[in-house]
């Protein structure tokens, strides 16, 4: 009897098949049901937490600082660039910082794993005019509870996360825009 013939090891082996399976439908089916975010009657959900401090390199190697964003209503999007529901909405997100450019300050984080070889040239291809800071290895996307991308989080100019989008938004339609304008009242 071969290794491969033994009933034990057939029996272990179609055990780990069924539960990767299982694992593979539950991701597909949650990640189905984030892209569908847009369509959710509720365009952010609602939190009261104090947002951490951080410092994450742009794609130039600078240094930014979260405390950069005090006095300013700050809209932070996590994502990917392989990540085509986070890739879609950058120019919306570019747009909304247009819109309110002296009063909101938006930034893409790229949670690419390789950094700024893969962030910069998609970034400079694409065209998109839009501050993207580099977090590889997802440590300021930890201390934000990020679970899925892209999820963006809005804090307020007390420096306070105030609501959270998970799943892909239009950033420079009407339900951002007013949701914006009144943080910028407060």
């Amino acid at each position: 009897m071969t290794r491969c013939e033994n009933p034990a090891l057939l029996k272990e082996r179609s055990a780990i098949d069924r539960r990767t399976a299982l694992l593979a439908a539950c991701l597909l089916v949650r990640s189905v049901s984030l892209c569908g975010g847009q369509e959710s009657s509720v365009f952010v959900v609602r939190e009261r937490t104090p947002e951490p401090v951080f410092t994450l390199p742009d794609v130039n190697g600078r240094p930014v600082s979260s405390k950069n964003f005090a006095g300013k209503v700050a809209v932070v999007s996590f994502g990917a660039t392989w990540c085509a529901s986070c890739v879609s909405e950058l120019r919306s997100l570019a747009n909304l910082q247009t819109r309110f450019v002296d009063d909101v300050v938006v930034y893409f984080v790229a949670l690419d794993g390789r950094g700024e070889k893969d962030v910069k040239p998609f970034i400079e291809k694409a065209g998109v005019r839009l501050p993207t800071l580099l977090d590889p290895h997802m440590s300021v996307a930890r201390e934000h509870r990020v679970r899925s991308i892209p999820e963006t989080v809005i804090v307020n100019r007390q420096g306070t996360i105030v609501a959270r989008a998970v799943g892909p938004r239009v950033w420079d339609g009407k339900e951002a825009q007013d949701l914006v304008q009144t943080l910028i009242k407060r």
